[in-house]
């Protein structure tokens, strides 16, 4: 192979990477503005606490100690599928990829056992070609509710509850009757 072929191929490699790279970032900036966003909550809170401090007369102080609440490793998990409605956990080599359902990578997870803690406080729904997707129990709940809903009324439904739609479908756990979709039997 000459030198150009070489270079050709390292080139074509690089850009492959560069791609990967801004595909990361891109979830990363999603990430960083829902932190920045939950900080600022976090810092009205605060200065409300602060406020009511200065407000309520002072008490004699008491202090009770109190073990440290054991800290739960898999609630980001939780709190990113929450968000999102619904993710797919994909396994890629020692890590496993979370994609929302137009198959961005969100997040990765180093460690199985923090996605199968994560999974007691979330719905698995396992689709026709067998993958198990991590929903959000509420949005669940929520779109369990509305049913039943009639294929004209979809466009009522958010974007995110419209694919919980079709994965439930395929799953069996909603039918679609006479243009509309009904809960199975025995489901929820």
């Amino acid at each position: 192979m000459s030198s150009h072929g070489r270079l050709e191929k390292l080139l074509n490699k690089l850009m492959r990477e560069v791609r990967v790279l801004k595909e990361e970032v891109d979830g990363l900036k999603d990430e960083f503005a829902y932190i920045r966003e939950r900080l600022t909550e976090l810092e009205a809170i605060v200065e409300d606490l602060k406020s009511l401090s200065r407000e309520r007369p002072r008490m004699p102080a008491r202090t009770v100690m109190r073990a440290p609440r054991p800290s739960r490793r898999y609630e980001w998990v939780v709190d990113l599928v929450r968000r999102y409605g619904l993710l797919l956990p994909v396994p890629e080599g020692n890590r496993i990829l979370l994609k929302d359902y137009t198959g961005r990578v969100v997040r990765e997870v180093r460690r199985e056992e923090v996605l199968e803690s994560a999974k007691s406080e979330l719905e698995v729904i396992e689709d026709r070609s067998g993958r198990h997707w991590l929903v959000d129990k509420r949005l669940y709940r929520r779109l369990l509710s509305k049913l039943p809903i009639r294929l004209e009324d979809l466009d009522k439904l958010s974007e995110t509850e419209v694919k919980l739609l079709e994965l439930l479908n395929s799953s069996g756990r909603v039918l679609l009757k006479s243009g509309t979709y009904v809960r199975a039997e025995g489901e929820g």
